[in-house]
């Protein structure tokens, strides 16, 4: 039996334990107040349920340094989120107020000390990544709190609780859930069920209690909406069947039509707009960006500086649109939302309520939030009660979700591709007509509208017939209306290789500039450009005229880029492991023994095949601060520290145990 496994079985063997009563809040400090008895009279698993996001976060931050333990050596707090910017102002707030707690925090590269800190903040998609749980000792923590209970991290919650032995009905640890939601089905997400719960009950009794503002619905009618040949999956509509549905519906168009008719006399200032998932939100802020309306979204891949920023710029009203997805990790707490637009339907009573409750935080001058259901999910009753378990669907076993999440990956990415070709087939079937602008069907945009798409544009270059490397992945500064950039490198041999960029000119059409370049000895650094080749605004052109006049070229990178089995060179691993050093130098806050991480470096490039090292030199060589170089950077570096600390860890195990 694997330990995955065994971790199911466990959970599948707790008795569950009924729900008590709730307590509504006064104030916080009844609500802890309320919470600290309960633990003193034996209750170990507890849940409060504020209002916003904002509210869970001081709930955490009073909670911890009061909430005693039910062993007096227990006092550690380990506090687990799914959302990064919580965590970060979570230990901002918890050490400006109490000075003499040490927090850490397990987020992106940064790593806690369980030996040292007194409260840990960590990540929820850490928990699997975790191989030295170890160094948590289960006797020295007195609370577990669980931020916003993520029903897709059943295994994760699983590997935590079971290390410290939260799941016995015995355990003298306190688990708490603080999240925004009404009636989480923590039976199935963790095992075991809540025994006293801090809470008001109804959405209609948080408005009038004031702690939210109100609200008001306009139904929209779209046409050709139909959704009932959507499939479901796990009680709700399947994400690909859901978006095939809306893309057959004029659901997009109307949005964009409601809200530019709504706009002035409804004074919408910061609209939030749910979509079904990151390909609709990048569509439907590209259709309201072509009426000249700045919204945005944020991509799955985004640094977080610009995540931090493109949030910042929508809570300062900068951006008056943002799409969104995920309710938790990117809407919540931005009390200036005052018009939520619903483009996503669902079967969820919580899910929807969640949606709407994102919107009712009190700001000043907002008297209401104004709703604008395009789906019909207002029709029914919307939050007087509180799911009980009878009108849930049962949730799936762990191994079932499992295996659907990695299904669910598999056909989102396929869906992905399979309509970015659809629109890179249409374009050139357009080309190929001589239709090469204001031409508009089934559904596509303009012509230059998706070759300036750089999403489009990526695609066309990444699966046509040359590897070329992304260097420069931009659509303009600031958050006006897009201006595409973007650069690219194909290595053809010999130091040498094409430089493809992307601009947009002053008439706003898009200009590909094929370049031919030379690499700077690798001592140096950089290259220098010998010669334009050709300048179109076609990228389609650009890519046949490599084809044509560069055959003895073409070969080349068919030999350098053929799977024939090859590894990484010597010379290549020694270039490249030099480099990392100099990354590492760069970019650490720690003292390593360099000797052993660069031997480590040099034993990853050494398997890798040797078209991967023929780019990852190419493109360290080109620059130390492209796209590709700082995607490939940090995959290396951290790669490189998970086997350097696995091993120090392996030659240090019998040792005290000591915090870098």
């Amino acid at each position: 039996m694997t330990l995955g496994q065994s971790i199911v079985k466990a959970v599948e063997r707790l008795p569950l334990i009924k729900r008590q009563q709730g307590f509504p809040i006064g104030d916080y400090q009844g609500a802890i107040n309320h919470m600290i008895e309960a633990s003193k009279n034996g209750v170990r698993r507890q849940e409060v349920i504020t209002a916003t996001r904002s509210g869970t976060l001081e709930m955490i931050n009073r909670l911890i340094p009061v909430f005693s333990g039910s062993v007096p050596d227990r006092r550690k707090t380990l506090v687990i989120s799914p959302d990064k910017d919580l965590l970060g102002k979570l230990r901002k707030r918890i050490v400006e107020s109490n000075r003499h707690l040490r927090v850490g925090v397990e987020a992106a590269r940064s790593l806690a000390c369980p030996r040292r800190d007194d409260v840990v903040l960590i990540g929820v998609w850490k928990l699997r990544e975790r191989n030295h749980w170890p160094s948590f000792k289960p006797e020295e923590f007195k609370t577990i709190v669980i931020d916003e209970c993520d029903s897709e991290r059943s295994a994760e919650y699983a590997n935590a609780l079971t290390h410290f032995n939260a799941l016995q009905e015995d355990s003298e640890i306190n688990v708490i859930s603080a999240t925004t939601k009404l009636d989480t089905p923590y039976e199935n997400i963790l095992g075991f069920g809540i025994d006293s719960v801090v809470y008001e009950q109804t959405l209609r009794a948080r408005i009038e209690k004031d702690e939210l503002c109100d609200y008001k619905v306009s139904e929209v009618l779209v046409d050709n909406l139909e959704l009932g040949g959507v499939t479901r999956t796990d009680g709700d509509y399947d994400i690909l069947s859901l978006r095939s549905a809306l893309d057959k519906s004029q659901l997009d168009q109307k949005a964009v039509s409601t809200y530019m008719e709504m706009k002035d006399e409804s004074a919408f200032k910061s609209t939030l707009v749910f979509c079904v998932n990151e390909a609709h939100c990048r569509e439907l802020c590209g259709l309201f960006q072509i009426h000249g309306i700045n919204a945005q979204y944020i991509p799955a891949d985004a640094q977080e500086a610009t995540r931090s920023t493109i949030l910042e710029d929508f809570r300062s009203g900068k951006i008056p649109i943002f799409c969104c997805a995920d309710v938790i990790q990117e809407a919540s707490d931005h009390p200036n939302i005052d018009s939520i637009f619903l483009a996503r339907p669902t079967l969820s009573k919580t899910l929807k309520d969640d949606m709407i409750t994102t919107g009712l935080a009190h700001h000043p001058g907002k008297a209401m939030c104004h709703v604008v259901d395009l789906v019909g999910l207002t029709q029914k009753n919307l939050g007087p009660e509180v799911n009980t378990p009878k009108t849930r669907p049962p949730a799936p076993t762990l191994e079932k979700r499992a295996k659907h999440q990695v299904q669910f990956a598999k056909d989102y990415l396929k869906d992905i591709y399979e309509r970015r070709e659809y629109v890179t087939k249409k374009i050139l079937g357009y080309h190929e007509q001589g239709l090469m602008m204001n031409t508009a069907a089934s559904g596509l945009l303009d012509f230059d509208e998706f070759v300036m798409d750089i999403e489009v544009v990526k695609f066309i270059m990444s699966t046509g017939p040359f590897p070329f490397i992304l260097f420069l992945n931009t659509k303009g500064r600031g958050h006006g209306p897009k201006k595409p950039h973007g650069d690219w490198g194909l290595y053809i041999g010999d130091d040498e290789f094409f430089l493809v960029r992307l601009r947009l000119s002053q008439d706003q059409v898009p200009i590909f500039r094929l370049f031919n370049c030379e690499l700077e000895p690798k001592e140096v650094g950089g290259y220098r450009e010998i010669s334009t080749l050709l300048t179109t605004t076609n990228i389609f052109e650009l890519l046949d005229f490599i084809k044509v006049m560069y055959p003895v070229q073409c070969q080349a990178i068919e030999e350098y880029n053929a799977a024939d089995g090859r590894t990484a060179t010597e010379d290549q691993i020694e270039y490249i492991a030099d480099k990392a050093m100099v990354y590492l130098a760069e970019d650490s806050v720690y003292e390593f023994d360099k000797v052993l991480f660069r031997d480590i470096v040099r034993d990853i490039i050494a398997k890798k095949p040797y078209r991967e090292a023929v780019q990852f030199e190419f493109t360290f060589r080109y620059s130390d601060t492209c796209y590709y170089t700082d995607k490939k950077k940090s995959w290396l570096l951290g790669e490189a520290r998970r086997a350097y600390i696995d091993h120090k860890r392996k030659i240090t195990a019998p040792q005290e145990e000591t915090c870098t």
